[in-house]
């Protein structure tokens, strides 16, 4: 509380500035401006990239703040992007919507009926893509609500995407459909108006072409617009060059190190714990958090010299006589490496024979809470030193694998009656809540590891944030300068795009085929609890889908909820593929709403301390089997005694 009040007490002091320019709102909708959003309406021609667009909005197409400011898309980043997110929320706005006939999150087939009110497109394919929308009622007592469609799946890089509406009526009773703006009637109607020029009649006439293609007549629709997704190389590129730039630098036997501390026996099940400084490529202006990547005039970061990074190694028991595989363990939201010294996780060490190693998450580590938190309260325009420095953290766990596969190995504190306790042939990564979600991002990057477990994980952040207890207070401190709650998701929507070089909405469509990122492909399990309060098990059916992971038919549902996308499995188990697995622990039904569920009855620290939630992990890195271990109870219902709910 005290580094929140010292920051409002120096953000009052602060004259924002504007960096006003005259770029109009779309007037598609005249009500809210930047929505309709994401939108090719703020993006221009640009022949070098590889969409043949960029972004280019301007500073007053953004929201503003209590004094008056505006974000800035330049310094944000996502202005030298070639188009948004493929997760990203397509937003607009209606007064007092209904949802009547809407597809929801529980009926996600809804939206490929010919009837559907909501219509979602590739316009090259001209195929209708799933989805389901809802209205923001984060502040249940504003009446202004966002409308959201969220796409079922990753929409795919470099993609032009159409979205449609039509039939929406308001709630009250008797009401007439909305008609459309005056903008849009103009462009549907082909009418006379100066609220669009001839070259925006051109391109919607290409939009009503490909809607009417796919059974959508012109003459029924409310609104209708499209925008353009992101290529790899402009999601991906930053983080791939710097993997491969780092790695080629590196010595042959991983990064050079040196040992600051060891414990021996910290635990019953340890051995030896070991804590150190290992030497990686750096492409920040600083390792300290606040900084930022060092962009060449290419766009790809630039190697700035060696700076060192703290890791932490525990060695089980049993390794002292086995040479153990490498469990690679990612911490959770502005945690830190000393996660690892929990007692399940060096239990599980010892049950399975697992080194186990870690460094921070730099970016979202705790070390980064008081940079994030200034950053949230005064200056989003700087919200790149979140997906920079997660640019780096991936080239440090890139690092720390081979460090421990590598010399560090051979260290004599390694070694035990003249045998390492690493062996390195055996890598396999874990993580749990942001370390699932972030996991998925390392996973897709890595050259070595091949196979993971995503404990509560989910994707797009920007639609976790609002169903987190988590993310409260941060949430807050944006509000304190953003109190309309339609900038407020037009925020965390607008940062999405510059989240996803580092964030799995940007990974989750490569995770399964390697080819894309050069990589093998990788093969993962997503753990999942209902009512978890921290991470929404909509966000891990949503990262598992675009993955291509399968399911068991036994998975148990939300209250209500018709699974979509994915294969459903009658069998025992899987040799090859990925899954997907939820877990029902008796929490009361998550709500369908964007809020979260009570913290009370929280799920969130269950999944992996559930037996069979680490029977199947230990199975599947021993054998590389995905057994259904839920088989016998059926839909993976409460375990006897029940596990306490708590956040």
């Amino acid at each position: 509380r005290t580094l929140i009040q010292c920051l409002l007490v120096l953000v009052l002091s602060i004259v924002w500035c504007s960096n006003a320019a005259n770029d109009p709102c779309d007037p598609l909708v005249p009500d809210v401006c930047l929505l309709p959003y994401p939108n090719n309406y703020y993006t221009v021609s640009d022949p070098s990239y590889p969409t043949q667009l960029r972004i280019n909005l301007s500073p007053e197409s953004m929201p503003r703040d209590i004094f008056g400011g505006y974000i800035n898309p330049t310094h944000l980043g996502l202005n030298e992007m070639d188009g948004f997110s493929g997760t990203s929320a397509m937003i607009s706005y209606w007064e007092d919507l209904s949802l009547e006939g809407v597809p929801s999150h529980t009926n996600i087939v809804r939206s490929l009926d010919a009837d559907c009110p909501t219509v979602v497109l590739d316009y090259e394919t001209g195929e209708r893509l799933a989805h389901w929308a809802e209205l923001d009622v984060h502040k249940p007592r504003d009446s202004r609500r966002a409308f959201m469609i969220w796409p079922a799946a990753h929409l795919g890089n470099n993609r032009r995407i159409v979205v449609a509406m039509r039939n929406l009526r308001p709630t009250s009773s008797g009401a007439l459909p909305y008609s459309g703006s005056a903008a849009f009637v103009a462009l549907r109607d082909n009418s006379t108006s100066t609220l669009v020029d001839q070259s925006r009649r051109v391109h919607f006439n290409e939009i009503f072409t490909a809607l009417e293609a796919a059974g959508v007549a012109r003459d029924t629709l409310q609104l209708a617009w499209d925008f353009t997704t992101g290529s790899v190389e402009s999601i991906n590129g930053r983080a791939l060059f710097m993997r491969d730039d780092a790695l080629g630098r590196l010595p042959s036997g991983g990064p050079s190190y040196r040992i600051t501390s060891v414990t021996e026996n910290p635990s019953s099940t340890t051995r030896r714990r070991i804590q150190g400084l290992m030497s990686v490529p750096l492409y920040l202006t600083s390792p300290n958090p606040g900084s930022h990547l060092v962009i060449s005039d290419q766009g790809l970061p630039v190697f700035q010299g060696w700076s060192e990074f703290n890791f932490t190694v525990q060695i089980p028991n049993s390794a002292t006589t086995k040479p153990a595989a490498l469990f690679q363990y990612g911490h959770g939201l502005f945690g830190s490496q000393s996660e690892l010294h929990e007692s399940y996780i060096q239990q599980m060490g010892e049950d399975y024979n697992w080194v186990q190693a870690g460094v921070d998450w730099i970016g979202m580590s705790s070390a980064d809470v008081p940079a994030v938190s200034a950053m949230c309260l005064t200056n989003l325009s700087n919200f790149g030193i979140i997906p920079d420095r997660l640019c780096q953290a991936m080239v440090n766990q890139a690092c720390l694998t081979r460090l421990v596969t590598g010399n560090l190995r051979n260290d004599p504190l390694l070694m035990f009656n003249g045998q390492s306790a690493v062996d390195p042939a055996r890598r396999y990564y874990d993580g749990n809540s942001n370390g699932g979600i972030l996991g998925a991002v390392f996973l897709a990057l890595s050259k070595d590891i091949h196979t993971g477990v995503l404990g509560v994980p989910g994707a797009p952040y920007n639609l976790l944030v609002f169903r987190s207890v988590d993310f409260k207070s941060y949430y807050d401190l944006i509000a304190a300068r953003f109190p309309n709650p339609i900038d407020q998701v037009n925020l965390m929507n607008l940062v999405q795009t510059v989240w996803e070089r580092a964030s799995p909405g940007g990974y989750c469509n490569h995770l399964s085929d390697g080819t894309t990122l050069g990589t093998e492909n990788k093969r993962f399990l997503v753990h999942y609890g209902l009512g978890d309060a921290q991470v929404s098990w909509l966000g891990a059916q949503f990262l598992a889908r675009s993955a291509g992971a399968a399911m068991f038919a036994n998975n148990p549902p939300e209250v209500n909820e018709s699974f979509y996308g994915f294969e459903m499995l009658h069998s025992d188990g899987i040799s090859s593929g990925s899954l997907i697995q939820g877990y029902n622990f008796g929490a009361e039904p998550a709500p369908e709403d964007n809020v979260p569920p009570s913290a009370s009855t929280d799920t969130h620290e269950c999944v992996r301390r559930d037996p069979r939630a680490e029977a199947q992990m230990a199975r599947f890195f021993a054998d590389g089997y995905i057994h259904d271990t839920c088989g016998d109870l059926g839909n993976c219902q409460p375990i006897q005694p029940p596990m306490k709910l708590s956040h």
